[in-house]
């Protein structure tokens, strides 16, 4: 691994530099998509890429991993074969339109997850961190909920441009709305990307009030044995997804901006709320290699 492109660091969640070696594969071990080119990192077939544990509080992590001012060409310049030519990503087309439906009967779920917090006849604001092809933004304008995206993707940007949808980039997203705040925070399969969680931990803080709910789902350390075991790495991609949560640690790394987990999971039953207690909910699922919180800013 290039140091210009990678860098080693202390554990991000508690800053311990009591490391131990977790996992380590060769690049060209893991499923990707053929059309990401990673080539620009100095990234080739056997280029190893290694996943560290904190001693102190058992952060999984992949540990080097990309340089924070690089981390737009994993997501621009390694991409740029990834849209082209295909139907799915032209707004407009047939296929567009399937993809946009499968998508958001997808994320439909996380509404009623959140929305069990508050009380719907409020005014909400809603901000998706890393909000892709806006699927969401665009599910909570037809719930009637004020929405804006951030992404670090262009051309997903453009793409949500062009369906009306309000969205920034980091940097646009700080000079229009720095010091709001906002009732709902949505990041779906974003925290396994961050690559800067302390900067994210910042961010999280300085958009949330007190009772902002907070919906986060990502992987856990489980998912990487479980792949291993079948020897196909799909998800565990330790390129883009650097982050492996246990509850625990999450639950002690968000405690830092002041959220805690929600301490019942309400399910819907014959149009009746039903509140699980979070332990007894987390007892009852099978171990999938990911994870997905509700968290309540105190």
């Amino acid at each position: 691994m290039k140091e210009e492109y990678f860098e080693y660091i202390p554990c991000p969640v508690c800053n311990g530099e009591q490391l131990e070696e977790f996992f380590k594969i060769a690049f060209g071990r893991l499923k990707q998509k053929r059309s990401l080119d990673y080539s620009c990192l100095g990234i080739h077939q056997g280029s190893i890429l290694k996943v560290s544990r904190c001693k102190g509080c058992k952060f999984v992590f992949v540990n080097p991993r990309v340089r924070r001012e690089y981390e737009h060409l994993v997501y621009n310049q390694s991409k740029q074969n990834m849209y082209l030519n295909k139907g799915r990503y032209t707004v407009g087309t047939v296929e567009n339109r399937d993809f946009a439906r499968q998508r958001k009967l997808k994320y439909f779920s996380i509404f009623p997850k959140m929305l069990n917090y508050v009380n719907p006849s409020d005014s909400l604001r809603l901000l998706d961190i890393g909000c892709g092809f806006g699927h969401i933004l665009s599910l909570a304008g037809e719930l009637g909920i004020e929405s804006i995206g951030v992404d670090i993707d262009e051309f997903r940007l453009d793409y949500c441009r062009q369906l009306g949808l309000k969205v920034f980039s980091p940097s646009e997203f700080k000079t229009c709305y720095e010091g709001e705040s906002f009732d709902l925070i949505v990041c779906q399969s974003v925290i396994e990307h961050v690559i800067d969680l302390n900067e994210f931990l910042s961010f999280i803080d300085s958009i949330s009030k007190e009772k902002s709910i907070l919906y986060l789902n990502g992987v856990t350390p489980y998912l990487i044995r479980k792949e291993n075991r079948r020897g196909m790495f799909v998800k565990a991609h330790f390129v883009e997804h650097v982050n492996y949560f246990y509850n625990s640690t999450l639950d002690f790394f968000m405690s830092r901006a002041g959220f805690k987990p929600a301490s019942h999971e309400i399910i819907i039953i014959n149009s009746r709320k039903i509140r699980i207690p979070l332990k007894l909910a987390r007892v009852m699922r099978p171990k999938t290699g990911f994870f997905e919180r509700i968290y309540i800013r105190s």
